[in-house]
């Protein structure tokens, strides 16, 4: 099953469509261990004219009811959420996966998480049609990436002045304080010192106070730790922290898969926020993966002011909800419309 879902995942073009790191059987592994999730569902399908992966679990959408919900296995944390699907024969995988998810018990309906305009949801939502499947589209998330071009000047001649003026400036001060480094952290051997420092920095982040950091969700923190390692040893972990005199103060965690780098989580001390230590740091990247020749940044999260100064490009990702072909089914489709109405009538 590892070997087909992750080879059918980097089997994409790397661009802000294809599936990131989150759809990898490594990383359902590890949300499957940490959050201990009930009735794990696979499917592998492989036939001769293509293949489709799926790795998701049945969850009860009523506590006293016995109808579930079947959901993608990559759903926390998750970066560009997707279904791993043959790009040779992608309509005779996209049927094939339903039939076979048709011939599962236990679900009623199923969310899946797309990134919009990918082959997956395009393919999903025709072979939806093609196949009399009752759906919802609704989306979920917008977020800015960034297309870097070959040259880092070119890039940052992108720049209005008072951003440039913001990153010089920034450096300036900040060197008066101590010796400025940046470290990239990628390998198995340096996880445990890598993590040290992270959760070091968002103690003292703004995060901390806001419940938003690490260090304050015992659950995420135990999928860092689980996940880092394998991510490393697989060749994914792009770890970057900076330094002053040996002191860490900013971090981005990040992955390197299929081409596409995935800024998963971003912060800084909240004593050197006169520095712009997150925009200092995120130049090195820039450095970094423009000289690795990476085209595509995933900045990730939801759109701020802060991220838009570095990019105006922005992707969608929207949850299609279909139902299976059943009275259950049936019954939940007009219900969610009616929720849906009512959300819209009564929530202005």
């Amino acid at each position: 099953m590892e070997y087909e879902l992750n080879k059918l995942l980097v089997s994409n073009i790397p661009d802000i469509t294809s599936p990131g790191v989150c759809n990898t059987a490594e990383w359902f592994a590890a949300v499957k261990d940490v959050h201990q999730l009930p009735d794990v569902v696979e499917i592998n399908a492989v036939d001769n004219s293509g293949a489709v992966c799926f790795v998701g679990f049945v969850e009860k959408e009523y506590r006293f009811l016995p109808f579930k919900t079947l959901h993608q296995g990559c759903w926390k944390y998750s970066t560009r959420s997707s279904v791993a699907i043959s790009l040779a024969a992608p309509a005779e995988s996209m049927d094939l996966f339903l039939d076979n998810l048709q011939s599962l018990r236990g679900w009623h309906k199923s969310r899946l998480l797309l990134v919009d305009n990918s082959v997956a949801q395009n393919q999903l939502v025709a072979s939806l049609n093609k196949n009399g499947l009752r759906h919802q589209i609704e989306q979920v998330i917008q977020s800015p990436y960034i297309c870097l071009p070959s040259s880092l000047d070119e890039y940052t001649a992108r720049f209005d002045k008072k951003f440039r003026y913001t990153l010089r400036n920034g450096l300036k001060k900040l060197s008066e304080q101590g010796d400025v480094q940046a470290r990239l952290y990628e390998t198995p051997e340096k996880c445990a010192e890598m993590l040290e420092h992270i959760y070091e920095i968002e103690k003292n982040s703004w995060k901390e106070q806001d419940g938003t950091s690490i260090t304050k969700n015992p659950m995420q923190k135990a999928f860092y730790e689980k996940f880092s390692e394998v991510a490393a040893q697989q060749g994914w972990l792009k770890t970057f922290i900076l330094f002053v005199d040996e002191q860490p103060v900013a971090h981005c965690y990040g992955m390197l898969f299929n081409g596409v780098f995935e800024n998963l989580k971003m912060s800084y001390k909240s004593e050197f926020n006169a520095y712009s230590p997150g925009n200092l740091l995120n130049l090195e990247i820039v450095k970094y993966l423009i000289a690795h020749n990476v085209t595509v940044y995933d900045y990730m999260g939801v759109v701020e002011p802060s991220k838009m100064k570095w990019t105006n490009d922005i992707y969608s990702q929207s949850q299609v909800t279909f139902y299976r072909k059943s009275l259950s089914g049936r019954l939940f489709y007009y219900f969610d419309l009616f929720k849906s109405w009512f959300k819209k009538r009564f929530s202005k």
